[in-house]
């Protein structure tokens, strides 16, 4: 009579967790928080996703909708998207964590930034009156090109709108050095080539 005890007991145990379906990963015995299918909890060790190559990444065949790398190469987590593709993860959901450094060997564009609304697309704003440093530095060591002086700048300014009156490009300079030294927009042109 106890076996069948026994029996209907782990039967009755095992159809709970059966019923759950989650798992627990931790040290004190906790259960899975309901919303989740893994729970995992630690305060000393962290968890530890598949590292691949960019290589490896891309040649995954038929990745899962949402799955989820670290790219050994790019140093960046990564998630498939279906239909869109692989998306590497944004800092601070899409903002940069500042100081934000690098430096990346692209042949394409790196930064972009369009808006579609009525807003600026960027503002660059230095509050501090003791600075002495650029808010806005640009530089480049690329040739340009004398036959397409649209390419091959360092910035590149352009107001496509046939019906409006702004510039491509406004200066203005609020100083009490107001003419000894403080532009609005400060050009220098140097060179031996001739053009210009």
């Amino acid at each position: 009579m106890s076996k069948i005890a026994v029996f209907f007991f782990l039967l009755f145990v095992s159809a709970g967790y059966a019923g759950r379906a989650q798992v627990a990963i931790n040290t004190d015995a906790t259960l899975p928080d309901p919303s989740a299918m893994l729970d995992v909890k630690s305060t000393t060790q962290g968890l530890l996703v598949p590292r691949v190559t960019t290589a490896q990444r891309t040649s995954f065949i038929s990745p899962a909708d949402g799955l989820w790398v670290y790219d050994t190469d790019t140093k960046t987590f990564w998630y498939y998207m279906g239909g869109t593709g692989w998306q590497q993860l944004a800092n601070s959901a899409g903002l940069f964590a500042l100081p934000y450094v690098t430096s990346v060997n692209a042949a394409s564009t790196l930064f972009s930034i369009t808006a579609t609304g009525t807003g600026s697309a960027g503002n660059f704003i230095n509050t501090n009156s003791a600075n002495t440093s650029n808010t806005l530095y640009a530089t480049s060591n690329g040739p340009g090109s004398t036959s397409d002086l649209t390419q091959g700048n360092v910035a590149s300014f352009f107001s496509n709108n046939t019906n409006g009156t702004g510039a491509g490009v406004r200066g203005e300079t609020n100083s009490i050095y107001g003419n000894r030294g403080a532009a609005g927009v400060y050009g220098v042109a140097s060179g031996t080539g001739g053009f210009g």
